[in-house]
């Protein structure tokens, strides 16, 4: 066993030394770092946020799984990338036949160059990962809790679990294939391709089979604005709609696109809005204080995202409706589920009404595609996107945020990914341990 392990080490050393020698790492770490920067400074508006201000005031594990979420495809890549010639490289270069030809156990040589290759990706995605997350605290002014620095590495340990399984993917091709280009095309047509269609599978034959009938007859409103500067509303939801605001000088003009509409630049005030769509006319009043944003909006149910403190209330023949409520961050995310009929949804802050109109709830209301984001999709949805160590380590969104609504457990996520590890891994140990490496 000595001798094992201390071939393993031997390999390992030499292999990340070669890494190190050529420019590869530093690279994929420079393009790693400016996407960090990136995605930091403007992921509020790529989320479709007017800033990312917000983000930033919330904390840097905030900004943190705003980075997470737009580069999540940055594992699978930055493995493969990294690991794919560690073995089909030497066999093409012929040095492998050398090397296995001296008593050494072929599984320690390949544990060696995984090792290797894991390590030195980690390296680099763990340095640009902590400098950025230093970089956000400072940047926001707030420092993070002991919790949160925590739930902040726990988040990031998926994503090294993730790199971990494409790295033994790679690996597992390099041994099996002859040529370098080869093993570089299949394994990004299987990152890039085949994974992502067949973890999608089960959502697709979900989304082909929903009655989608019926046109939506409420509107969706979202007010977005930073303390101290100008705001935008944005409308949409109902079919063939015109939209429209006004404050006391008239109409204000807005623009749209693919069924939505928005208004900005638009200072503190008090505005009526309408909302006209296949047969609907709906009416409504809005009063921006500077201060506070919120969203309304409609799958089968009424959902509304507002600052805490405010007051939400929906009135029903005369009596408020309970909401089901879930903090998120500096926000509460209310819920009126299984109301049907006419109501009357208020937005108020000391006394003043911030937002006001009345809406009919019905549970079979459908919004073509739209509808099927709304609604919570099967388990065999999510058991298929198990399959895939990408969607799998979106696991680490509840780990971030214990009030997420991912839909993949941190328990889930991790026996997926533990399965893709282990089944690659060992076919990969398998095929190199059996094959004639010429």
């Amino acid at each position: 066993m000595t001798g094992f392990v201390e071939t393993v080490m031997t390999v390992f050393r030499k292999e990340m030394w070669e890494h190190f020698r050529t420019k590869r790492l530093i690279v994929i770490g420079a393009i790693f770092a400016f996407v960090f920067i990136v995605v930091s400074l403007y992921g509020g508006i790529l989320a479709g946020q007017a800033t990312s201000e917000l983000s930033y005031r919330a904390g840097a594990n905030s900004v943190l799984g705003l980075v997470l979420a737009f580069t999540s495809f940055f594992p699978g890549l930055m493995a493969i990338v990294i690991s794919y010639t560690a073995i089909v490289g030497e066999r093409s270069r012929k040095s492998l036949i050398l090397l296995t030809s001296k008593p050494v156990r072929r599984p320690a040589l390949f544990l060696g160059k995984f090792l290797s290759s894991y390590f030195a990706i980690v390296l680099v995605y763990l340095v640009v990962m902590t400098v950025g997350y230093i970089g956000v605290v400072a940047a926001s002014g707030k420092a993070p809790s002991a919790e949160e620095v925590g739930r902040a590495y726990g988040a990031v340990a998926f994503v090294l679990f993730a790199m971990a399984c494409w790295v033994a993917f790679a690996m597992f091709l390099s041994a099996s294939l002859k040529n370098p280009i080869t093993v570089a095309v299949s394994a990004i047509m299987v990152w890039f391709l085949v994974m992502p269609i067949v973890s999608q599978i089960g959502f697709i034959y979900w989304m082909v089979s929903q009655d989608n009938d019926g046109a939506p007859r409420n509107v969706d409103i979202m007010l977005q604005q930073a303390p101290g500067g100008t705001a935008t509303v944005i409308f949409s939801g109902l079919e063939s709609p015109t939209y429209a605001l006004y404050n006391e000088s008239g109409e204000i003009p807005g623009g749209g696109w693919q069924g939505s509409y928005a208004v900005g630049n638009l200072p503190p005030g008090n505005y009526t809005w309408t909302a006209r769509g296949t047969g609907v006319n709906r009416t409504g009043n809005l009063a921006i204080d500077g201060e506070h944003g919120f969203s309304v909006s409609f799958g089968p149910n009424l959902n509304v995202r507002a600052p805490a403190d405010l007051n939400v209330t929906l009135t029903k023949d005369g009596q408020p409706v309970v909401p089901g409520k879930m903090p998120a961050g500096p926000f509460v995310n209310y819920s009126f589920e299984n109301q049907t009929g006419e109501g009357s949804l208020l937005l108020s802050d000391e006394g003043r009404v911030l937002f006001s109109g009345k809406y009919t709830l019905d549970r079979e209301t459908r919004r073509g595609m739209e509808a099927l984001f709304t609604q919570t999709p099967p388990d065999y949805v999510k058991y298929n996107q198990l399959v895939n160590p990408d969607s799998a380590m979106t696991g680490y969104e509840k780990v971030l945020d214990p009030d997420s609504r991912a839909s993949i457990s941190p328990a889930e996520g991790a026996g997926a990914l533990a399965a893709f590890f282990l089944v690659f891994l060992s076919l990969g140990l398998l095929v190199f341990s059996r094959t004639e490496m010429i």
